[in-house]
């Protein structure tokens, strides 16, 4: 699995050291042990991308115009990056690959997976055919929280946020600010819509910043609640609702860490000096470019696609799709995202409509519904309980339930995601024994990545 950081600009350090790695930040001076890591059925990966992005660097990082701009271009570098690290770990290159990441990873994901399946298909259709032999054996998609369609998830903001949700959560905004909000929310509906009209035009889609992201998502980013769990309340200040994560920062800060461990300076040549949880240059990228606005629905379209051809042609090179929702998120909440998710015309979309919601077989922490789903061949959603836009942060147990079960659908290669526990039957986890990296190829790796490629 690679997992990927929202943002746009956010380093998956955050991911593996605040929701899902093997250890978590416990204080500014160290890590604990997290026994709900998804480290217990996947080979994870955390990569810092865009180039900028915590540690990794761009050579000329002197010029705004050397880093990426768009998830497309960030898409060619990362398969870039799977290639050589298959290179250096060829025992990898034939398992399974899945692309993780929670909140904008739903902008990222899908733009990979897309790149992914035109590399593939390359390879397949070359003239030579020992090239097909290094295609990408991408299985699944995962992603939490995703911004996927911001017309449609703009708008829900402020549905789910100024009346009471779900018959068990107060309006998240006061009257005040949810008559703003109210002033402003069609037209920033408008002008995202524009952008998703007009085939994703640059131009026009980085038009809506300033009333969508300054008018609009500003009341809700400069309030003492969260806009990432409407359960936190009466924060220290606005976008002060995880002061803990100020301690992450610090500890990879350190030179003990930066200096010491990692050596970030050095192997950088001095282009690192600390670790950023985001990059405000990348952020101003991905706006300035209208890549904050450009929907995912055009690529998922495409994986979908590519999904139900293959799964009719009785293929076993499926790639199927989970979305979850922690119920608790405003800015990338539940209603939206189911939403966007209608927007994609697939072959499935009728049935996806049309399929009931079902109850997972697990609770929550403390001890209520763990959460629902509903889906159709290729395409999944969940809904989690008592968790906000960081699922796996606010329910580690239910969310390693989740991806255990997602595994195990993906395993059988059935249409069905089963979400029966299984009894609790205790499966030995598949292991891979990798020798140490071939070492002509992990040094090509710290080269210049354009020398190192061969195909």
């Amino acid at each position: 699995m690679i997992w990927f950081q929202g943002g746009p600009g956010g380093s998956s350090l955050h991911g593996m050291l605040y929701e899902n790695g093997p250890c978590l930040s416990d204080g500014p001076d160290g890590t604990k042990f997290n026994p709900h890591s998804w480290t217990e059925h996947f080979n994870i990966i955390y990569l810092d991308q865009p180039a900028g992005v915590g540690f990794s660097y761009v050579d000329d990082n002197s010029n705004a115009t050397s880093y990426p701009s768009r998830a497309e271009e960030s898409s060619l570098d990362a398969v870039t990056f799977i290639r050589l690290f298959y290179e250096a770990f060829p025992a990898f290159a034939d398992v399974d690959l899945h692309l993780a990441g929670e909140s904008y990873a739903g902008r990222y994901i899908p733009s990979l997976a897309s790149t992914i399946l035109e590399y593939n298909d390359f390879l397949t259709s070359a003239p030579d055919h020992r090239l097909s032999q290094h295609t990408i054996p991408l299985r699944s998609l995962m992603m939490g929280n995703p911004w996927i369609s911001p017309p449609e998830q703009l708008a829900s903001m402020y549905d789910v946020s100024c009346v009471s949700y779900r018959d068990k959560f107060e309006p998240h905004l006061d009257p005040q600010d949810c008559s703003r909000a109210l002033e402003v929310v069609d037209r920033c509906e408008a002008v995202a819509r524009a952008c998703a009209l007009e085939d994703n035009d640059s131009v026009l889609c980085a038009l809506p910043k300033k009333l969508c992201q300054d008018q609009y998502v500003g009341i809700f980013a400069n309030v003492t609640r969260s806009y990432y769990d409407r359960r936190l309340r009466n924060c220290p200040g606005p976008q002060n609702c995880y002061p803990d994560i100020d301690e992450m920062v610090g500890f990879l800060s350190s030179d003990e860490i930066m200096r010491e461990l990692l050596e970030v300076p050095a192997q950088t040549g001095g282009r690192k000096h600390r670790w950023e949880m985001s990059s405000p240059l990348i952020e101003k990228n991905y706006f300035d470019s209208g890549d904050f606005y450009t929907p995912a629905i055009k690529d998922l379209k495409k994986i979908l696609a590519h999904s139900s051809k293959k799964r009719a042609a009785g293929s076993q090179s499926l790639l199927d799709v989970l979305v979850y929702v922690g119920v608790t998120d405003i800015i990338c909440n539940a209603d939206g995202v189911l939403e966007g998710l209608r927007q994609i015309r697939w072959e499935g979309r009728t049935a996806f409509r049309a399929a009931q919601w079902q109850d997972v077989s697990w609770n929550a922490s403390s001890g209520g519904r763990g959460g629902r789903f509903k889906g159709a061949p290729g395409l999944w959603l969940a809904e989690i309980e008592e968790a906000g836009h960081m699922v796996p942060h606010d329910q580690p147990a239910s969310s390693l339930k989740l991806v255990e079960t997602w595994l195990r659908h993906l395993e059988s290669a059935s249409a069905v995601f089963d979400v029966v526990d299984g009894g609790g039957k205790s499966e030995e986890k598949e292991t891979f024994s990798i020798s140490q990296p071939n070492q002509t190829v992990f040094e090509m790796l710290m080269e210049d990545i354009d020398s190192a490629a061969d195909l």
